[in-house]
C-alpha cells in the first residue's frame, strides 16, 4: 500500500475526549506541529497508545482507529499520515476561557504573599499540560491593576511521581490540586498586562529552564481588576504559552 500525504484536524477537542471527527485507516501516521496539544491517545484497535511529537504510530492492514485528546488542555488536534520523526514545535499558543469560583472562608497560611479573600476567585476553565515544555507562560491581557495582585501558580504530576514535600495542600482552594508546587507572582499595580511563569519559582530568573511538573493553574481573585464579586466585567484575554 502506498499512503498519501494527508493532514487530518479537529479543532477544539476536550481533555479525555474522543476526536470523533478524525478516523485513521492503515498506515503511519504522527502528531502533526500544529497541533496545540503535546499527546493524544490512539484507540480502537483492542488497544491503547499515547503518543506525542516526532513519535509514529502505525494501523495495520484491514483496521481503523480514533484518536483521544489525552492532554490536560482542550486544544486543537492535527495528525499527519506518515512520520515525521523531527516533528516537533518550538512553541505552542493554546487559548484558554477564565472563569469564576467561590473561595469559601479559610485562613490563608502564607499571608506575607497577600492573603486570599473568600468569596470570588478567577481561574483558568483548564490547567495547562506542560509535559516536554521547557518554559511555560500564562498571559492575560488587557488587564489594568488597581492594586497588587498575587497570583496562585499550581504545578501537579499526572503520569509522573512526586518523592518531595508537598505544599499544594496548604493552600486552601476549590479545585485547586492537591499534590506538587505552589508558587506566587505578584502583578504590581498600575502594571498592564501579565506575563506569569508557570514553573516552581520560575519569577527568580524566568530565562532559565522552568522546574514543571505534568500540568499548571494559576487562581487570582477578580477584586483587583476593579469591583467586588461577584466579578460581573469582561473577562481579559487568556492564552497559555508553551516553549518546546
Amino acid at each position: 500500500m502506498t499512503q498519501r500525504f494527508a493532514t487530518l484536524h479537529q479543532l477544539g477537542v476536550q481533555p479525555g475526549s474522543l476526536a470523533s471527527d478524525l478516523r485513521l485507516s492503515e498506515g503511519k501516521w504522527c502528531l502533526s506541529s500544529l497541533s496545540n496539544v503535546p499527546y493524544v491517545t490512539l484507540t480502537g484497535l483492542g488497544y491503547t497508545k499515547e503518543f506525542s511529537w516526532g513519535e509514529m504510530i502505525e494501523i495495520p492492514r484491514g483496521a481503523t482507529g480514533q484518536i483521544i485528546n489525552s492532554s490536560r488542555h482542550k486544544g486543537d488536534v492535527y495528525i499527519n499520515a506518515g512520520w515525521d520523526y523531527a516533528n516537533t514545535p518550538r512553541r505552542v499558543t493554546v487559548p484558554v476561557h477564565l472563569k469564576t469560583i467561590i473561595n469559601p472562608p479559610a485562613q490563608d497560611p502564607y499571608p506575607e504573599t497577600g492573603g486570599i479573600a473568600s468569596g470570588t476567585l478567577v481561574t483558568t476553565e483548564y490547567p495547562v499540560d506542560t509535559r516536554r515544555a521547557l518554559k511555560a507562560y500564562l498571559v492575560i491581557s488587557p488587564v489594568q491593576s488597581q492594586t497588587d495582585i498575587t497570583f496562585y501558580v499550581f504545578g501537579s504530576p499526572n503520569t509522573t511521581s512526586f518523592d518531595t514535600a508537598n505544599f499544594a495542600p496548604n493552600i486552601a482552594l476549590p479545585m485547586s490540586p492537591q499534590i506538587g508546587y505552589v508558587a506566587f507572582y505578584t502583578l504590581l499595580a498600575n502594571t498592564y498586562g501579565v506575563k506569569i511563569p508557570l514553573g516552581a519559582d520560575a519569577g527568580i530568573n524566568p530565562n532559565d529552564p522552568h522546574a514543571l511538573l505534568d500540568y499548571s493553574q494559576v487562581f487570582f481573585a477578580p477584586t483587583s481588576l476593579g469591583g467586588e464579586p461577584p466579578f460581573t466585567g469582561v473577562f481579559p484575554m487568556a492564552m497559555h504559552v508553551l516553549e518546546y
